[in-house]
């Protein structure tokens, strides 16, 4: 029997035994190496070393630093300020706005469960006071936070890049943003004509030009941390880690000197959750580290390209049938995990399917992302139903138009190359 198939079946027998996945990932690689006996342990705990000795995995807990930071400072508050500013009169606004503060605040974060807990603990006991429907509240939620692992800075997109050496982080960044904004875009469509059907109120004020500029000159330092960031990445000044620790020197000078909110309990929490989240990222890399070297050893790859190549031919269908696997592993599986177990097993066969190796990354990544926000196990609908203290299935039934936005993006990422890949070779990063 083929190593991989052992690899396997050990994998899901411990995962589905509710071993957590980072145990079950490394005792999978630990146990089919002892049952094969042709590789040597030594061999293993070097790669699992291999898995977490990255430069680029540094800005993992630095991101996460950060937007747990402007969470406590007080920069969300001015984010959520500025989208009232700007679609505060669109039908439905308290969900636009929902929407436009997500955009806003994955440039910052990169997770979609920190976009869900910050923005929706905000705005979610507000649109309920407005009149909106509990379940509409919890899906235009738990549907937006996922823009934040797809527009930059991204924890799986930095994951992505650190697992696959062909793929370069600040490509698959700047790839990223019109996905994003597509999806942004797509899901504010949907929040009007839901708004209009079900006569969902608008804000009524009217800002004068010096409120308007005003809150301008409020909100500006929240927004200049994205600028930052994007700037000094896309600029080939830095690489993403080290514009996560421009992001925090930034943040934290900006809560000291601005929002004066900064003090040793606020950023002593902040290191400790941002640490705790990134700890269990960073594990769960160190545990794929064997696992890919194995599906490697076992050409796990060429023989599922092989399989595919046997059923078609056809880079259209390939692409269709990868959409739909990642599209299901993405609704039953946390977005990295899909990265560290299937990236190096579906990335091989799509380029040699003829799709450009930064195209497939920004199709996987959207993929097991939009998962995330997917029923049946969707951790952002969790958490949002938990906020707003909303029906689970009829949350559930009302994300549902949200998510054929978003499969209508990954199809037109799928067969439209331009969209991931033009903004990356404009800007010299590809």
């Amino acid at each position: 029997m083929n190593m991989g198939v052992y690899l396997f079946l050990l994998l899901f027998a411990l995962m589905f035994s509710g071993m957590p996945i980072a145990l079950g990932v490394g005792m999978a690689a630990i146990l089919t190496t002892g049952i094969w006996g042709q590789i040597g342990l030594e061999l293993i705990f070097q790669q699992y070393y291999q898995g977490v000795n990255s430069f680029a995995l540094l800005a993992v807990p630095l991101f996460m630093l950060a937007g747990e930071l402007m969470t406590r400072l007080g920069l969300v508050d001015d984010i959520i300020l500025l989208a009232k500013l700007l679609v505060g009169r669109m039908r439905g606004s308290l969900a636009q706005i929902n929407i436009v503060a997500s955009v806003f605040f994955s440039t910052m974060s990169g997770s979609a469960v920190a976009d869900t807990a910050a923005i929706g603990g905000m705005l979610l006991p507000a649109m309920e006071k407005e009149g909106y429907d509990k379940e509409f509240s919890v899906a235009v939620t738990a549907a937006s936070s996922i823009i934040g692992p797809i527009i930059p800075p991204s924890i799986t997109m930095i994951v992505y890049g650190s697992l696959m050496s062909n793929v370069p982080t600040g490509a698959m960044f700047a790839a990223g943003i019109v996905p994003g904004v597509l999806i942004g875009l797509g899901e504010m469509a949907l929040v009007y004509y839901f708004s209009r059907k079900r006569n969902y109120p608008r804000e009524t004020k009217r800002y004068t030009a010096k409120e308007a500029s005003a809150i301008a000159v409020r909100t500006l330092p929240a927004v200049l941390t994205p600028v930052v960031i994007v700037v000094a990445i896309f600029s080939g000044f830095c690489s993403a880690t080290e514009a996560a620790c421009i992001a925090n020197i930034w943040v934290l000078i900006t809560g000291a000197l601005y929002y004066r909110r900064l003090n040793l309990k606020v950023f002593g929490e902040s290191v400790i959750v941002a640490v705790e989240t990134a700890g269990a990222i960073l594990l769960l890399n160190a545990a794929a580290k064997p696992l890919s070297y194995l599906i490697a050893m076992a050409q796990l790859p060429t023989m599922i390209s092989e399989a595919f190549t046997s059923f078609t031919s056809s880079k259209i269908v390939i692409l269709l049938l990868l959409n739909v696997v990642l599209l299901f592993l993405g609704c039953f599986m946390e977005c990295t995990a899909n990265v560290l177990i299937f990236a190096p097993i579906f990335a091989p066969l799509a380029i040699s399917f003829g799709v450009d190796p930064l195209q497939f990354a920004l199709i996987f990544v959207v993929n097991v992302v939009c998962g995330i926000c997917t029923p049946p196990f969707g951790p952002t609908i969790f958490l949002a139903a938990g906020i707003a203290k909303a029906p689970l299935e009829r949350c559930m039934k009302a994300i549902i138009p949200f998510c054929v936005v978003q499969i209508a993006v990954i199809l037109m990422i799928s067969y439209i190359p331009a969209l991931t890949l033009k903004l990356p070779r404009l800007l010299g990063l590809y």
